[in-house]
């Protein structure tokens, strides 16, 4: 610089210093915690990777076990059904039975009457036994019989129903 020309002194700048990016403090423990939590992981996933290799091969078991399984369902449910029409018609017959019993019908009587319950069965039992006469129980039961000729047991032994009838009527009881 030569010595005529002014002197300029340089302009005061202020320098602003860029402000530094400030890290978290990461602590170590945090770090090592971390580490063994993602080689936990690894392990973790490792290991059900092998679980699903080995259990690769065991899918078609699998199915057929499934197949069987839904086989011995449809089984049960056809037994099960099966049973539950075994239960209603044992308790028919039981019904029927204690009617047949209660009231002296026959059972196969009692049997094609439509009622249900046993106070149905009665009430329908015992008008039909007030509305069609009885053959004798037996020959020496003390009534008064119409020309007696057979016992109810012989009577039974008819086969042809017409006859069986006709012998009934012959031998009604008187009441």
């Amino acid at each position: 610089m030569e010595k005529n020309e002014p002197q300029v002194e340089p302009a005061q700048v202020d320098v602003v210093e860029p402000e530094a990016t400030s890290e978290p403090k990461v602590d170590e423990k945090d770090v090592q915690s971390l580490m063994k939590e993602i080689d936990e992981v690894k392990r973790q996933a490792r290991k059900w990777e092998e679980r699903a290799k080995e259990n690769k091969d065991a899918k078609p078991q699998l199915d057929e076990a499934k197949q069987q399984l839904d086989n011995l369902q449809k089984e049960y449910q056809t037994v099960k059904e099966q049973l539950d029409t075994y239960m209603k018609e044992k308790e028919r017959n039981d019904l029927i039975s204690r009617v047949s019993a209660e009231t002296g019908l026959p059972a196969s009587v009692i049997g094609a009457m439509k009622a249900d319950t046993e106070e149905e069965l009665l009430d329908v039992a015992n008008m039909v036994k007030k509305n069609i006469p009885l053959y004798p129980q037996d020959v020496n039961d003390g009534a008064q019989h119409v020309d007696m000729k057979l016992s109810r047991a012989e009577i039974a032994k008819i086969k042809n129903p017409h006859e069986r009838e006709k012998a009934i009527l012959e031998n009604l009881i008187k009441e």
